[in-house]
């Protein structure tokens, strides 16, 4: 079995990273779209270089480039891009997208209802 390069593991690494600290700062949709665009035109470009003799790569690049495309065209929320763009990064490392990314770490408070009647 091939391997996809560790150069586009760890730019799918950085720009996920960077997206998550720009979601947490408030980004809006069309900034998150352009950081993700540099991760798929650089899978889109590994896929164009991958030998045809080698099925298993390409089917791995192939499948992160639908699931970019899946991030820009279905993810209008910055959060819902970044669920996406995780799952693209974790399909060329084989992981699950929870374990192989460190969770989005949010600094604002969490709001919780208090269930309750009046006295």
């Amino acid at each position: 079995m091939g391997r996809v390069s560790s150069e586009l593991v760890e730019l799918g690494h950085e720009i996920v990273a960077q997206m998550a600290h720009e979601l947490v700062s408030g980004a809006r949709a069309l900034h998150m779209q352009l950081l993700a665009s540099r991760f798929y035109e650089a899978v889109k470009a590994e896929l164009e270089h991958t030998p045809r003799d080698r099925p298993t790569v390409r089917g791995v690049l192939a499948a992160s480039a639908d699931q970019c495309r899946r991030s820009a065209t279905n993810g209008t929320l910055p959060p819902l891009m970044l669920v996406e763009l995780r799952a693209a990064v974790a399909m060329l490392t084989g992981r699950s997208p929870q374990g192989s990314l460190p969770p989005i770490r949010s600094t604002r408070p969490l709001l919780r209802v208090v269930q309750g009647g009046r006295a």
